[in-house]
């Protein structure tokens, strides 16, 4: 059964971070999914190591020929995960949206180690959030957009967090050791699913959400 570990989190909650730290810091363990999407690459994103920045015809025939594991449209832009990116002796590891994970979930010969990233606190992604605009990361538009989904987010990781599916990490210092032991357990139903750190912090995000009126 081929092993995948997912990385799921909101907008500024360290997922980029994680992977490039577990792959640099147990290189012989991890290897990156790359992705394929159809937006502009960022100021600072490289192709073919950040994404893989493809046409809208080339997304198109790679869907006809059946060769994503996972694919869906964001903001208007198509995203996808080829076959080819789990070939690896290593364990492909990568970030996916709710989309992609529910269909990874249909994949019976499938491993899968989902990771629900979630930061400290609400006033540090708030100020994660604010220094990806200064640098000119994000619009202002994506930030509203971002922040609007942040609710349901955290409620879908809550969820697959109730059925064993997921365990929620906080991305702080300690964060690529406790994934790396996560994701190499030999038995994660086994492993607690949610540490008190993590439920105190995802808690407190439902509860400053809920007070802005955003869910």
């Amino acid at each position: 059964m081929n092993k995948i570990g997912v990385v799921f989190g909101i907008a500024a909650s360290g997922k980029d971070t994680l992977l490039e730290g577990l792959v640099e810091r147990y290189p012989f363990n991890y290897k990156r999914i790359v992705n394929d999407t159809t937006r502009r690459p960022r100021p600072n994103e490289v192709n073919d190591e950040n994404y893989h920045f493809i046409t809208d015809e080339e997304f198109e025939k790679r869907k006809q020929d059946s060769r994503y594991i996972t694919h869906n449209f964001l903001h208007g832009r198509g995203y996808g995960v080829l076959y080819s990116e789990l070939v690896s002796p290593q364990m492909p590891i990568g970030h996916f949206g709710e989309t992609d994970i529910n269909q990874l979930l249909e994949k019976r010969d499938l491993d899968i180690r989902c990771i629900g990233l979630i930061p400290p606190s609400y006033e540090e992604w708030q100020e994660r959030i604010k220094q990806r605009l200064l640098a000119g990361l994000i619009t202002a538009d994506e930030q509203e957009v971002r922040t609007s989904r942040i609710g349901s987010e955290i409620k879908f990781m809550l969820h697959l967090q109730s059925l064993q599916l997921l365990r929620i990490i906080i991305s702080d210092s300690s964060c690529i050791q406790n994934s790396h032991e996560y994701l190499t357990v030999t038995t994660p139903e086994a492993y607690e699913a949610i540490d008190d750190d993590a439920y105190y912090a995802t808690t407190g995000f439902m509860d400053a959400i809920r007070d802005i009126n955003e869910i």
